[in-house]
């Protein structure tokens, strides 16, 4: 069995959590070790990110950010390779939406409408522009759901309920089947998402900590014949965990 380093960068401590969960239950015959890079596990454990908050505009700092740590993680060999992740809805969105104004010009980089493929190999593009260049950097893993990780979340977690919702499903869609699968109390512990009084819909951060918990090698298999994305995901880790 071999033992992998992992350094993750993401949206939020739910992507991060359904990250571990694919690596730890989905390759059974390797080991890892994860160290968050964002959220940071001091920001993981107070649910806050320092600045920012959390979302792709925290990923798109925590890219900036990353060149002084890699430059001295990777002398001392702490990773064996990375995995970035950024939700596919993230390229319909300009910079302003984050609050990021001195920023390059390449968001957004694709229409509504456009083909799944398309639309993410362009994402890969912008997101692979923010990571800084560093000598003797590890591998990096691109993670980008389309349109969020609540796409595979659901397939993963409600796979008899599931079968409707295609990958170009709008968000409204996926978030409203949500909210229906977890609103039956005998399903409240897969309840991934609610919706607060003022109809806003908020993850449901203890569902997510036991995700690994709803993540199998055969669900795994399902997700990834279905999504394309997933499967690119898979591919590239398949490259990268000999």
């Amino acid at each position: 069995m071999s033992e992998y380093r992992v350094g993750i960068v993401a949206e939020g401590p739910a992507d991060v959590e359904l990250i571990q969960g694919i690596l730890s239950n989905s390759f059974p015959e390797h080991s890892f070790m994860f160290d968050p890079l964002f959220p940071s596990p001091g920001e993981l454990s107070k649910q806050k990110a320092k600045t920012g908050g959390f979302g792709w505009g925290g990923v798109y700092r925590a890219c900036g950010e990353l060149h002084d740590r890699l430059e001295f993680a990777c002398a001392a060999g702490d990773f064996d390779f990375l995995v970035i992740h950024l939700d596919g809805d993230v390229a319909y969105h300009s910079y302003k939406d984050a609050g990021i104004h001195d920023s390059p010009h390449d968001l957004p980089c694709s229409e509504k409408g456009d083909a799944v493929p398309s639309v993410c190999a362009k994402l890969e593009r912008v997101l692979l522009n923010w990571v800084s260049v560093v000598c003797d950097m590890p591998p990096i893993v691109l993670c980008i759901p389309y349109i969020s990780t609540e796409t595979w979340a659901g397939a993963l977690v409600f796979p008899e309920a599931w079968e409707e919702i295609s990958e170009d499903c709008p968000e409204d869609i996926v978030y409203a089947k949500l909210l229906e699968l977890g609103r039956p109390k005998a399903a409240k512990a897969r309840r991934l998402v609610r919706q607060t009084s003022d109809g806003k819909i908020k993850k449901v951060t203890h569902t997510y900590k036991r995700i690994g918990e709803y993540i199998t090698y055969v669900g795994w298999q399902s997700v990834i014949r279905r999504y394309i994305q997933a499967k690119k995901f898979d591919s590239q880790l398949k490259n990268t965990v000999i």
